[in-house]
């Protein structure tokens, strides 16, 4: 999203209020943001470090509505989440590998932000029905 964008968006949203009081654009939160502290460099272009953060925010927005998908038939199927990184991708590879050579490792999992939790029943039943039986079970039978 531009800055351009958010000046028509800003301007797009300028109304007056019933007592005739022109409001800004600036003044909605949902349009306005207010970014402090930045450290800026000589030569640096604020608008690229302007435009990064407008990015950062709108995959904030678009994360915290995602839930918001399954109420919409087209896009019921449709999950987001965010990307990891190689190295976090790679931390929950190795936490995973290393719960599946563990004795209880089982009643374990790894959750979204890498880190190694207990089972809940409800988890360790969906493990269940996810792996086949390696041993038919035994019934026995009615003796008469």
């Amino acid at each position: 999203m531009s800055l351009q964008y958010l000046k028509k968006v800003i301007l797009k949203k300028t109304d007056t209020t019933p007592s005739g009081y022109r409001r800004s654009g600036l003044d909605d939160p949902d349009v306005c943001v207010t970014v402090s502290e930045i450290v800026r460099q000589d030569g640096e272009d604020i608008l690229t470090k302007a435009n990064d953060i407008i990015k950062a925010l709108e995959k904030i927005l678009v994360l915290r509505n995602k839930s918001l998908l399954k109420e919409k038939a087209p896009y019921k199927n449709v999950y987001i989440k965010s990307s990891k990184s190689h190295a976090e991708r790679l931390i929950e590879l190795n936490a995973r590998t290393l719960l599946s050579q563990l004795p209880q490792g089982s009643n374990f999992r790894v959750d979204a932000n890498g880190r190694i939790r207990p089972r809940q029943n409800t988890d360790r039943q969906d493990q269940q029905q996810r792996q086949p039986e390696t041993e038919p079970r035994h019934q026995p039978q009615d003796q008469q």
